[in-house]
C-alpha cells in the first residue's frame, strides 16, 4: 500500500485546522475582538488630541490581546511624551510579535538619536 505524499499530508492537516477553525469568506471584515475595539477608541482619542486617553486605551487593548500594532502606536506616543523607557519597551514587545517592524525599526533609530535631533511628527509608511 502506498503511503500519501508529504505534499498530500499538508493539504489534508490544511483543510481540516479550516474545518475546525470555520471558514469566513473574504468578503467577512475581520473581528479582532475587543482588542480591535479598545484600538478604534484610541484612535478617537488620539484624533480628538486626548493623548492619555488614547495611552489608556491602548494599554487596554494591548491587555485584551497584545497586537503589534497597538504596541507600535503607544510605543510612539510615549517617544512624543518623553517616555523613551517606556517606548523602548514597546518596541521590543512589539519587534518579538513581528521582527524587523518597519515602524517600529523607524522608531528605535530616532530614540537612539539626541532628543533635540528626533523627528517624532511624522511617522514613516512602509513601502512596498
Amino acid at each position: 500500500m502506498r503511503r500519501p505524499g508529504y505534499l498530500t499530508c499538508i493539504v489534508t492537516v490544511g483543510l481540516l485546522a479550516s474545518l475546525a477553525v470555520g471558514c469566513k469568506s473574504s468578503s467577512d471584515p475581520p473581528d479582532f475582538g475587543n482588542a480591535g475595539e479598545l484600538y478604534m477608541e484610541a484612535q478617537k482619542a488620539l484624533n480628538s488630541g486626548d493623548t492619555e486617553q488614547a495611552i489608556t486605551l491602548l494599554s487596554q487593548s494591548i491587555e485584551a490581546d497584545p497586537m503589534v500594532w497597538a504596541y507600535r502606536d503607544r510605543a510612539w506616543l510615549y517617544a512624543k511624551a518623553d517616555r523613551d523607557d517606556d517606548a523602548k519597551a514597546d518596541i521590543e514587545k512589539g519587534m518579538e510579535l513581528s521582527p524587523g517592524d518597519y515602524e517600529l525599526t523607524w522608531l528605535q533609530g530616532e530614540l537612539a538619536k539626541p532628543k533635540g535631533k528626533r523627528q517624532l511628527d511624522k511617522r514613516p509608511q512602509a513601502t512596498k
